[in-house]
């Protein structure tokens, strides 16, 4: 078994897109497979400006409560389409409704435009009458880093 050498990194913008395009096509494809699986319901909404991918559990009960969730992706790869999966299995874990912000990644998004997006769909939330005590945050990789800076 030999291991391919991994490309080289992108020099320009053309190429970190493409680059950026292949990870979306695949991160796509596994999310579509995730979703077959557990049949939740997904809708593209927007909420304090910014844009969210809702995810409600088969059977879902609203009681209250709302998970805000931050994908990963090295602060620059991904969406929260292509990083559906993890909030699909969160949401049939747990019950509840995902929001999973598509923040605007690097190089278009910087500091602290990324960490307002996530802001402005928390202060949404509490809008609409949810308590902060029933929403969670949660993130993966970067999305953590980005979940802390924005309570911070």
């Amino acid at each position: 078994f030999i291991l391919a050498p991994p490309p080289p990194p992108p020099t320009n913008e053309a190429e970190f897109e493409t680059l950026y395009q292949a990870g979306e096509a695949r991160g796509r494809a596994r999310a579509d497979e995730v979703a077959r699986m557990f049949q939740p319901a997904i809708a593209d909404i927007s909420m304090g400006g910014s844009k969210v991918v809702e995810v409600r559990p088969g059977g879902y009960r609203d009681d209250g409560t709302v998970i805000i969730h931050v994908h990963g992706g090295a602060f620059a790869l991904g969406s929260a389409h292509s990083n559906l999966p993890v909030p699909i299995m969160l949401a049939a874990a747990t019950g509840r409704r995902m929001l999973s912000v598509d923040y605007t990644v690097a190089p278009k998004g910087r500091w602290p435009l990324v960490t307002d997006q996530v802001i402005s769909v928390y202060r949404a939330v509490l809008s609409q009458g949810t308590k902060p005590e029933s929403i969670g945050m949660t993130g993966e990789s970067a999305g953590g880093n980005i979940v802390a800076a924005s309570i911070l």
